[in-house]
């Protein structure tokens, strides 16, 4: 862009990097969710890991996260490159019992269609996202191009009606999207989806939620009283489930697992939501001193305090599953 190829570039969608192994997993990093840690403890016990090397996105994010870790895989025995693509890049992973990085969407396809048998180990991080860009060429670089056409595309896909089709890629094979919306336009719709236990899910939208009584939360940045507390606004949990289903008061047993677009998650349990006597406050905040969520505070994001200590804060919260 800075070079003038491009007219314009929109966010269209992202996905994440994953990391998979062996079951048996000698490195023992499943569970972790930060990459670098999880890439030192690899190479600390020497296990083989198995890297794209052919200079693209995910061999580069491979490289970034490497040198985070302060280390030089190059040259060491454990350490492969395959300079092949990523299908054939976890088949040997698989054959070999090694781990390596993966994109989600691949890992799904791969793994689902039988061709390789690794579980995911490493994931649900910021640090971890793929996203994706438009960027029609610019007719001053290329007079030959149908910008009008490769536009009418960009607007097509960054639009609510594909942005629609990207967030239900997959569902259906994989039970899972594939890819999540990211587009300007999608984001000004901004919803959380909630799966009842009965299987049917309601899609509450900002708008949705703007119509609740706004609950304050005061939070001490880094939980830091030395620092000026932070004044947020959204609605209480409590108070959408209510509304939804006025019986799951009685649901001793309830949990909620809150899903982020990252693949971070909570678990929150009855006395969590219901029990005021311990004092957390769960609340689906989209302000901040006033002000929209920005994208770097996730929009819409599940946030836990007690008093004004911040107990857990899940960014970009879009699902809700409720159990019995």
């Amino acid at each position: 862009m800075a070079d003038g190829f491009g007219l314009f570039r929109k966010d269209v969608m992202y996905n994440d990097f994953i990391v998979v192994g062996p079951a048996s997993d000698p490195a023992k990093i499943n569970g972790m969710t930060d990459a670098t840690a999880a890439f030192k403890k690899l190479a600390a016990s020497g296990s083989t890991f198995i890297s794209r090397g052919d200079k693209s996105g995910t061999n580069t994010k491979e490289l970034d996260i490497w040198k985070a870790a302060g280390i030089t895989p190059a040259g060491n025995s454990w350490y492969l490159s395959a300079g092949q693509g990523m299908g054939e890049v976890l088949m040997m992973t698989d054959q070999k019992q090694a781990y390596t990085l993966t994109d989600r969407a691949t890992y799904l396809a791969y793994q689902n269609g039988g061709k390789i048998h690794l579980p995911i180990l490493v994931q649900g991080s910021q640090g971890l996202l793929n996203p994706y860009g438009l960027m029609p060429v610019n007719p001053a670089k290329y007079p030959t191009v149908k910008v009008d056409l490769a536009v009418r595309f960009a607007d097509f896909m960054t639009g609510l009606p594909g942005q629609g089709l990207i967030k239900s890629f997959g569902v259906e094979q994989y039970g899972q999207t594939l890819f999540f919306p990211d587009s300007t336009e999608w984001k000004a719709t901004r919803s959380l989806d909630i799966v009842l236990p009965t299987g049917k899910e309601v899609t509450y939208r900002l708008n949705d939620v703007r119509k609740f009584a706004v609950t304050k939360v005061r939070v001490y940045p880094q939980n830091n009283q030395s620092l000026t507390p932070v004044s947020y606004g959204g609605v209480q949990l409590i108070d959408i489930l209510k509304t939804i289903s006025p019986d799951l008061a009685s649901a001793r047993r309830l949990t909620v697992v809150a899903t982020a677009t990252d693949g971070s998650h909570v678990t929150l349990d009855y006395d969590d939501i219901y029990n005021a006597r311990t004092g957390t406050k769960i609340t689906v905040v989209y302000l901040k001193n006033g002000a929209t969520l920005s994208t770097d505070e996730g929009f819409m994001a599940l946030m836990t305090t007690r008093g004004t200590f911040l107990v857990s804060n899940i960014k970009y919260v879009y699902r809700l599953e409720i159990h019995k």
